[in-house]
């Protein structure tokens, strides 16, 4: 028979975890839309952390599981669906915060990549009316200009 109390706990402690990254991820967003760098990398490097939690949270869980033969999911659902409500309330918490962390996370993955679109998109348009400025270099080939031009920084 699975220890009821462990499961709640576990599922308690994962459903905390997500949330804790939820929060990660939200803040992410806000960098994402500020095109903050500095701010990314410290998300990616908490985000990271905190999926290692999670994994070893995950791991537990699926051991626990495991040790009460329960690691299939037909087993696994059949367990469930006679366990008190508490238990289950408890496993649709978790999943319900697991979607939302999935649905966040994504969006930031599609945010990010039209960002760096936009970005890659304008530093081309930039180089380009910059080669238009410059004209033909000594050898007749458009001028390579660097993004921080002497014109633009002299005094």
């Amino acid at each position: 028979m699975m220890p009821n109390e462990l499961f709640l706990q576990q599922c308690q402690q994962e459903t905390a975890a997500l949330h804790a990254l939820l929060s990660l991820l939200e803040e992410e967003q806000r960098a994402i839309v500020r095109f903050d760098a500095l701010k990314l990398d410290a998300c990616a490097v908490s985000k990271q952390q905190q999926l290692q939690l999670l994994q070893d949270s995950k791991a537990k869980r699926l051991a626990l599981l495991a040790a009460h033969q329960l690691d299939g999911k037909t087993a696994f659902l059949s367990w469930l669906s006679a366990a008190e409500p508490a238990l289950q309330q408890a496993w649709m918490a978790l999943e319900h915060e697991l979607a939302k962390v999935q649905a966040l996370n994504d969006s930031n993955a599609a945010m990010a990549a039209e960002r760096m679109t936009f970005a890659t998109e304008t530093l081309t348009a930039l180089r380009e009316e910059a080669k238009a400025i410059d004209g033909y270099g000594r050898d007749g080939n458009f001028a390579t200009t660097l993004a921080a031009s002497r014109r633009l920084g002299s005094a």
